[in-house]
C-alpha cells in the first residue's frame, strides 16, 4: 500500500497552489460513460473514462452515482469486486510509448495507515462509507491506487445518491511518467440501476494538471457526464405471410426511456445464429421479411442489438442536475450509454 500512499500524497501536496494555478496547457475534454450488463438489470457495471495523449494529465476526479440507484458498500476487506482495464502513456518511456494497465477493485480499509494517510491527501478526511484500491500492474511493476467511496449527505445528497473520488500523481512524479489514457473500471454487484424509466445523468467532475509536473489546475476543471437512459430495449413480433410459400416477416423497435434509438444495427437470431441484419430508422424500427428453406418445423427468433457509446454533448450538458454546483471550466462532454438488448422469443412453425 506504499505506492499508493505515494502517489496521491503528491496530489494532496499540490492543493496548496490550486487557487492560483493558471490555464491548463492543452485543451482538457475528457470523455466518460457508463453501462450496465444486463442493461435494465445491472448485476456489473462499467466506468469508462478516456482522453487524449494530448490533453493535460488528470490530477482528481469525482464521479456522482444519480438518485434512484442503490448500492452495497459493506463488503470486507480483501474482497475483490471487479476488474479494472487502462492505458497510459508511459512519458518517461517515450511519448509514443503506450502501455496497457490491469489488474483488479480490491476492498481495503482505514485501518491500514497508508490507506488513511493517501484518504487525508486526496480528500481531506479519512472518513468515508468505502476504500477501494485499485490493485494494478503495468510493464512488470505492481500499482495501488485508492478509490473513496460515500452515501451521499448534505447538498450532495440532492443529486447524487453515491460519490466516488480518485487522484492521480502528475506524469512527471508517477511510475514510468504514467499519464492516464483510458480506463474501464468494472464492478459486480455493488450498484443496482433504477427501475423506473428516466434519463439518468452521472456528473463526474474532473480536475486537470496545468504541466507534467503540477500543480492542479482549479480553474480547469471541467464536468463530463454519463447519461444512462431506461429502459432500453429491443421488441420482436413475427407473422407467417405465406404458409404456401413458407414466408415470414418480422417487425420491431430499439428504443432507450420510450425514445427511438437510430441507425442501430439489428440482428435477426434464428436459435443462436445470427441469420440477418437490418438497420433502425429514424423511429427506431426495423423489419426482415424471410422465406424458409429445407425442412418444415418450430424455429425460434429473437433480436439483438448492440448500440454504441454515443456523444450527446449539447443535449447531455443542458440536461438539468439540481443543485449540482456549475464545474468552473463548463460541462465539456456528454455521452450516451452503450447497450446490449435481446428481444423476447417468437416461435414460427413454417
Amino acid at each position: 500500500m506504499h505506492r499508493a500512499l505515494r502517489l496521491v500524497a503528491l496530489v494532496g501536496a499540490s492543493t496548496l497552489a490550486l487557487a492560483f494555478a493558471g490555464s491548463a496547457l492543452a485543451a482538457y475534454t475528457p470523455k466518460f460513460s457508463v453501462s450496465h450488463v444486463p442493461v435494465n438489470g445491472s448485476p456489473a457495471t462499467t466506468i469508462t473514462i478516456e482522453q487524449t495523449a494530448a490533453e493535460d494529465a488528470t490530477a482528481h476526479v469525482s464521479f456522482y452515482v444519480p438518485l434512484g440507484y442503490s448500492g452495497v458498500l459493506n463488503q470486507a476487506a480483501g474482497t475483490k469486486l471487479g476488474t479494472v482495464a487502462a492505458h497510459v502513456q508511459a512519458t518517461a518511456i517515450s511519448q509514443d510509448a503506450i502501455v496497457p494497465v490491469n489488474g483488479d477493485v480490491i476492498v481495503a480499509s482505514n485501518a491500514d495507515a497508508a490507506v488513511a494517510a493517501a484518504s487525508t491527501a486526496c480528500t481531506g478526511t479519512t472518513t468515508h462509507s468505502a476504500f477501494w484500491v485499485l490493485a494494478l500492474e503495468a510493464a512488470g511493476q505492481k500499482l495501488s491506487v485508492p478509490v473513496f467511496v460515500d452515501a451521499t449527505a448534505g447538498p450532495e445528497a440532492t443529486f447524487a445518491a453515491f460519490k466516488l473520488q480518485v487522484c492521480l500523481p502528475p506524469p512527471a512524479a508517477a511510475t514510468l511518467g504514467a499519464k492516464l489514457l483510458d480506463a474501464a473500471l468494472t464492478l459486480s454487484n455493488v450498484f443496482t440501476a433504477p427501475s423506473s424509466p428516466g434519463n439518468y445523468v452521472w456528473p463526474a467532475i474532473f480536475t486537470p494538471y496545468a504541466s507534467a509536473a503540477g500543480p492542479a489546475n482549479l480553474p480547469g476543471t471541467v464536468e463530463s457526464r454519463a447519461v444512462v437512459r431506461l429502459p432500453a430495449r429491443i421488441t420482436l413480433k413475427g407473422k407467417i405471410t405465406s404458409k404456401k410459400k413458407r414466408t415470414a416477416s418480422f417487425t420491431g423497435a430499439v428504443t432507450e426511456n420510450s425514445a427511438a434509438v437510430a441507425g442501430a444495427r439489428v440482428q435477426l437470431l434464428l436459435g443462436t445464429t445470427v441469420g440477418f441484419t437490418a438497420t433502425t430508422k429514424a423511429n427506431g424500427s426495423y423489419a426482415f421479411s424471410l422465406k424458409k428453406k429445407g425442412k418444415k418445423g418450430t424455429t425460434t427468433f429473437r433480436a439483438r442489438v448492440t448500440v454504441p457509446a454515443r456523444s450527446i454533448t449539447a443535449a447531455g450538458c443542458a440536461l438539468t442536475v439540481p443543485n449540482l454546483p456549475a464545474a468552473p471550466a463548463g460541462c465539456v462532454s456528454a455521452i450516451a450509454s452503450p447497450f446490449t438488448a435481446t428481444s423476447g422469443a417468437v416461435k414460427i412453425k413454417l
